[in-house]
């Protein structure tokens, strides 16, 4: 892919034009502005007089942009107004931007990965925030956004994509959406490729866009969830802005980009002029991204492919890793992308090629059609060695993975003796010999032959795979060998960790499916990268021994299966699970679910999770014997099974879009209910986080309601017998002594009551946004026009109405009942709860359309 190799090489030398309109201001550092500025006669009197109206609203947070006062001057003057951009650093190498409209004071933060620096820089200049613009959904680029709408009221805004992803998200947006800024224009621009909801902002008027980790400067953004095609797409959306439009990125990334950009063009003079001015800001600790680059400099500029950023690397394939020992003269590394072609017969795979030393280039990927002779010929042309990766591990239909998989392997197996290819080595998984409701105890591989009957189409497939690559063994002076590794997990990891995720946040979450005694083998992935390396280098050295063999690779750490998956649970914010399930009840009814499904086509149990497999999996010990590798591969674990498990549940923000880790808390990402209740102390009683705490709040209430409300007391002697007892209770405890038979006793300070200025002004300013927030309300009523924001207002009324009809106490008693289930209920099902309202939404939809189609044209019109 060729794309923006030397983007804002010249930025240092010289500074992109202006055009007529506004351009923006960047404190602490000199901006080009129009030498002349139209002014109207009667801008300062309406500036004037508008600053007055809105001045005393602005102390009440969005009063006076509730009412559009800023639009008004806005609109009146027909001058675009001033915005300026302030960057503030936060976390190592993220940048935030500040936007501050002069005219109206609105202010906007884009992408607050913490919110302390957002804070300290708004209290500096006394500002109050109202927006908070989100890229796209990693948690450093809004890891703040909780606390500041908390602190400030602001509202949330990002992709309607990430909607579920996004914290505190208000606003949703889609490619081609235009939003207003206090007058200014934004222009939401969908840029997939680093995420699939990656959007960008951009604002038209004042020359600026937003572009999150989609670009920077000499690099695009990691490919965390798109495609290089998508990534492309999306670049070349920025690169078709006007010139004057300049680019405000996520992280600070230019002087590792330049370095790389220079190892491939060492004698380009502008690489090397703009890689020392950054050099030089950095020393003094300045960002690099002051002067950014505009879309005309990239596109005059763009040559070679670009230097994707080190930082924002992909996670390394097992081939990426093997890469670095490998001798000269070509290693190659094969395995399936994971994307079946749109064509479901030709499939495809990724190829990563290391050249010999000194070459410029240190890998280049290639997609290559196995349908096609020729591209497989160039692909592996000069290749020595051949690692192919477990192809199946995609959830495509069975017809796509066997084409992917078995005839994909043979036609690679054919090119590869065609072109002279050394060794072959494939990694599978131990899951082909073991399987079944059936204990494995420091089995070895000739213990575990293939068996009768193999437990889903997808093991199937890898055993068909694996026969393939063993009986290629020995043509055309070509040694194979397979590696099964047990249990693979990683950085990255999209299966095991997905399934643990998918456990936890599932209503199987608090329950250990047998004993929980039972041992299993798991294999870290630099682990079975190390095995692909040493498995290449014994083929070469030792065939004879070592071909056409399988090899089990574990972590040779063999540990509980429920100690491993309560370790990841626990990364995830989840509680480990405490009771017991007996294995053989569950997996009778995963049988009978399963039979149930393929004889009569009913799903009894819905969740993936209760299929006979996972249920054999979380219950039977299954540990290998790697003493064959040892001896004859000489592999050895390079990372332990503890250093692993860190890894692996330090990078957990970086995982794939698809895993939802939903009751993570405290950084990338919380379930709805937690959201709903405010990610707060509130969301940690009402969802049990902490069982005891939560039972005595339910005790004091329960014994609150009984006080009140089902004694015969009226309400006001409750009251007044509650506030005797306090008073008499803290008597007491002011004149006790400060050691009661060996008790310290801890006096209450005379400031222990005292409610301090920070969250006085908190909560008035809670109290104000919900003010602000009903009197939007009233006035989209008003207008008449959003019949959605209508029908809710009128079902909500309707449900205070028959609330209010029942008793009193029979009221209070609902609540209660209802906050202490209704939310942890639907937190354990949320799945369930979200796809039965998604169908009662879809049939409802459906009946208003019929009514609405058979209502009168001009009925119909009036609707729309």
């Amino acid at each position: 892919m060729r794309m923006l190799s030397k983007a804002c090489s010249l930025v240092a030398s010289s500074l992109p034009r202006c055009s007529s309109s506004a351009a923006p201001t960047i404190r602490g550092q000199p901006s080009l502005l129009p030498s002349v500025r139209k002014e109207w006669l009667g801008k300062p009197l309406l500036y004037g007089i508008g600053t007055l109206l809105v001045m005393p609203l602005r102390t009440l947070h969005g009063v006076g942009r509730m009412f559009g006062a800023g639009r008004f001057l806005c609109n009146m003057t027909s001058v675009s107004s001033s915005l300026q951009i302030e960057l503030v650093p936060c976390l190592q190498d993220n940048y935030a931007y500040i936007l501050h409209d002069v005219d109206t004071g609105t202010v906007g933060v884009v992408d607050p990965s913490e919110a302390t620096p957002i804070i300290n820089a708004l209290e500096k200049r006394n500002q109050n925030l109202t927006y908070i613009l989100n890229t796209h959904h990693h948690y450093d680029h809004t890891g703040g956004n909780l606390e500041l709408k908390a602190k400030y009221g602001a509202k949330v805004i990002g992709s309607a994509k990430d909607r579920d992803r996004i914290p505190g998200i208000d606003i949703t947006l889609s490619e081609g959406d235009t939003w207003m800024f206090a007058g200014h224009q934004v222009l939401v621009m969908e840029t997939p490729g680093h995420t699939s909801g990656h959007v960008c902002y951009h604002f038209p008027g004042s020359g600026a866009i937003f572009t999150g980790d989609t670009l920077f400067s000499l690099s695009c953004g990691k490919l965390f969830e798109g495609t290089p095609q998508q990534m492309y797409s999306s670049l070349q959306k920025i690169i078709a802005l006007p010139d004057e439009t300049r680019v405000y990125c996520g992280h600070e990334y230019t002087l590792s980009n330049s370095k790389f950009a220079l190892s491939i063009e060492p004698g380009n003079k502008d690489l090397q002029e703009y890689a020392a001015n950054a050099a030089d800001l950095r020393k003094r600790n300045t960002p690099t991204r002051w002067r950014p680059p505009s879309p005309a400099r990239a596109r005059a500029h763009a040559s070679p492919p670009a230097a994707p950023s080190p930082s924002a690397a992909p996670p390394p394939s097992a081939g990426q890793l093997a890469r670095p020992t490998l001798s000269p003269p070509f290693r190659a590394s094969l395995g399936s992308n994971g994307r079946p072609s749109s064509n479901p017969s030709r499939p495809t795979t990724t190829t990563t090629t290391s050249p010999p030393p000194g070459s410029p280039l240190a890998q280049h990927h290639l997609a290559v059609d196995l349908c096609d002779p020729a591209s497989l010929a160039r692909a592996l042309a000069g290749v020595e060695a051949v690692f192919h990766v477990d192809p199946t591990g995609d959830g495509s239909s069975f017809l796509q993975l066997h084409r992917l998989a078995v005839e994909g392997t043979r036609r690679l197996l054919a090119a590869c003796c065609r072109s002279g290819v050394r060794t072959v080595v494939y990694t599978g998984s131990a899951d082909v010999v073991v399987a079944g409701a059936r204990d494995v105890v420091d089995a070895d591989e000739d213990a575990l032959p293939y068996p009768d009957k193999l437990g889903n189409a997808a093991i199937e497939l890898r055993a068909q795979v694996e026969m393939m690559v063993l009986s290629a063994d020995g043509k055309n002076g070509m040694r194979t060998c397979v590696l099964r590794p047990s249990n693979m997990f990683g950085p990255g990891d999209s299966s095991l960790v997905r399934f643990v995720a998918g456990y936890a946040r599932s209503s199987l979450g608090k329950f250990v499916v047998g004993s929980g005694a039972n041992m299993c083998d798991f294999t870290y992935v630099e682990n079975v990268a190390h095995a692909n390396i040493c498995a290449e280098q014994a083929l070469c050295s030792n065939a004879s021994s070592v071909a056409g063999k399988p090899f089990f690779v574990t972590n040779d750490e063999p540990i509980e299966t429920w100690e491993f998956m309560s370790c990841l649970m626990e990364a995830m914010g989840c509680q480990r699970p405490k009771f017991n399930l007996p294995a053989k009840i569950l997996s009778s009814a995963a049988l009978f679910s399963n039979m149930m499904y393929h004889k009569l086509g009913l799903q009894i149990l819905s969740s993936p999770l209760l299929h006979p497999d996972m249920v054999y999996f979380l219950s039977c010990t299954r540990t290998l014997s790697i003493s064959r590798a040892r001896k004859l591969l000489g592999y050895h674990p390079i990372v332990s099974l503890e250093d692993g498990i860190m890894r692996t549940v330090g990078s957990l923000s970086e995982l794939p879009d698809k895993l939802d880790l939903s009751r993570k808390r405290g950084s990338f990402g919380s379930s709805k209910a937690e959201k709903l209740l405010g990610s707060g102390i509130t969301a940690d009683i009402l969802l049990w986080r902490d069982e005891k705490k939560t039972f005595s709040y339910v005790t004091v209430l329960f014994l609150l309601f009984y006080w009140f409300l089902l004694s015969d007391r009226t309400f006001v002697s409750s009251a007044a017998k509650i506030l005797l007892v306090i008073s008499l209770a803290l008597f007491i405890h002011g004149v006790l002594p400060p050691q009661v038979f060996g008790f310290t006793v801890e006096k209450v300070t005379s400031d222990y009551f005292e409610v301090s200025q920070e969250t006085l002004k908190n909560t008035l300013v809670w109290m104000a946004s919900i003010w602000n927030g009903g009197i939007y309300k009233l006035r989209v009523l008003a207008e008449g026009d959003d019949w959605t924001t209508f029908l809710k207002a009128f079902a909500f009324l309707y449900c205070v109405k028959v609330m209010l009809n029942l008793q009193f106490r029979m009221l209070m008693g609902l609540v209660l009942a209802f906050m202490f289930v209704v939310f942890i209920v639907y937190e354990q099902c949320e799945e369930e709860i979200d796809s039965l309202v998604a169908f009662a939404s879809v049939k409802v939809k459906s009946l208003v359309g019929k009514v609405i189609g058979n209502l009168p044209d001009a009925l119909k019109a009036y609707i729309s």
